[in-house]
């Protein structure tokens, strides 16, 4: 009941704020968090076609993309959180723990393939 709610609440805010990265960040954590994986990665992606160097969007869709095994696509999205000019104060944590993950990607070998 309550998520039939809060889906619904959303609904509006896709026309309205349509053109805000905030906006389709803050959708896809929520998209995340009640585990629909795919629509939280659509509005990251959407999120980045707005701002290529939104450091949230990088960071979140970076750790889905570590959670499926996507190593490549994961860097590239910590490697462009790097590029941004001036991270929000609130943003610098998730900057540091990106970049540990990419050099942890970096210098850990892949498993052998099956």
């Amino acid at each position: 009941q309550m998520q039939a709610k809060l889906d619904q609440a959303v609904d509006p805010l896709k026309t309205s704020l349509a053109k805000e990265a905030r906006f389709w960040v803050w959708l896809g954590r929520y998209q995340s968090f009640k585990e629909d994986v795919p629509g939280g990665m659509k509005s990251f992606n959407k999120a980045l076609e707005l701002d290529a160097l939104n450091v949230r969007a990088n960071f979140a869709l970076g750790r889905l993309n570590l959670e499926r095994g996507q190593r490549d696509a994961a860097l590239k999205n910590f490697r462009r959180m790097a590029l941004a000019e001036k991270p929000a104060p609130a943003d610098k944590a998730a900057v540091v723990l990106a970049l540990r993950s990419s050099v942890r990607m970096a210098v850990t070998p892949l498993p052998p393939a099956m």
